[in-house]
């Protein structure tokens, strides 16, 4: 479900219910003043937006938790700034929480996401400020998880405080990143969400052809298949990987966004974004549904390699990505 203008004024909670803290998680997105206009839209003016620019991921969701308790409101809601707010979330958001039971520790809803190409569970967090102190305890150190919010909230799980997933459709995900970014999360997800990594691939075939970002996020995936290197979510780490990965595609970083101007026409966008893209059904959940099939990643791997992605040996394909590139940017 999105939440347009209309239905907002059916909604119970009045200005005097917004007992939340918002905290808006950045790392030097293109978006990132895009999804500060977008939350500030929704919110009464006497809101306090907290900006968070640490850096690991680790060290930033510790500063979120912290400005979540030293607020000291019920709800504690965080935006990443790769994330385009829909119309109406943070009150769509606040309605989902108040349904939920005391144990839960937060909620999240769905998002729709350029790189997969599907409607998923992601997106905003609201959590429940006063089991902040133990989830801050409980957050990996540096490096030892991909996923490491998600490693702290399974960590919540066991000690009885669930998390809660509901269908609402809360925002837009990694739509106008740079392309450094696109690349490095392509690169991650190929690990990280090794049961989409087929249909990641043929997304991009499908798109690569009318927007350069699926030329960066293919090499992304078939670099993140092939390259036997660690995987991480720290951005400094792909920094040279990035740029080489650029250079080899022909490709420059795009410019800045101009905030101004693509506000103007966001609900155009949002429009264009999710055309031809059905929102499949989903249920309220307490448990994280996505499936894991065993060794699909090895597999997917072992076709690769021995096949070459689009019927051609890997030397073969990589000269393909680089003509395609420069291509492209010309």
């Amino acid at each position: 479900m999105r939440y347009e203008m209309s239905d907002l004024a059916t909604l119970e909670l009045k200005h005097r219910s917004w007992s939340a803290q918002l905290v808006l998680r950045a790392a030097g997105e293109r978006t990132a003043s895009v999804s500060e206009a977008l939350i500030k839209a929704q919110c009464p003016s006497d809101v306090e937006l907290t900006l968070i620019d640490e850096q690991p991921f680790e060290k930033a969701l510790q500063a979120c938790y912290r400005a979540g308790l030293e607020a000291g409101r019920d709800w504690t809601i965080m935006i990443d700034a790769d994330l385009m707010l829909l119309r109406g979330a943070i009150e769509g958001l606040l309605r989902a929480a108040a349904e939920q039971t005391s144990s839960h520790v937060q909620l999240q809803g769905r998002i729709f996401d350029k790189i997969t190409g599907v409607y998923r569970s992601a997106g905003p967090r609201i959590y429940r400020t006063d089991l902040l102190e133990q989830a801050l305890h409980l957050i990996p150190a540096s490096g030892q998880a991909i996923r490491p919010e998600y490693e702290t909230l399974q960590a919540m799980e066991r000690l009885g405080h669930p998390s809660r997933f509901v269908p609402d459709v809360f925002a837009l995900h990694d739509f106008e990143q740079f392309y450094c970014d696109l690349y490095r999360k392509a690169f991650v997800h190929a690990r990280k969400h090794a049961w989409l990594v087929g249909s990641m691939l043929e997304r991009c075939r499908d798109n690569l052809a009318d927007d350069p970002d699926f030329l960066v996020m293919l090499k992304g995936l078939w670099d993140g298949l092939t390259m036997s290197d660690e995987v991480s979510i720290d951005r400094r780490l792909f920094i040279d990987k990035g740029e080489m990965a650029l250079s080899e595609l022909g490709l420059t970083e795009k410019e800045p966004l101009n905030t101004e101007i693509f506000m103007r026409n966001f609900e155009c966008f949002v429009a264009d974004a999710t055309q031809n893209y059905e929102l499949p059904p989903m249920a309220i959940y307490d448990k994280p549904q996505e499936p894991v099939p065993s060794g699909l990643r090895g597999s997917v791997v072992h076709r690769v390699r021995k096949r070459g992605l689009l019927g051609g040996s890997v030397a073969s394909f990589g000269a393909l990505l680089c003509k395609m590139g420069r291509a492209l940017d010309s």
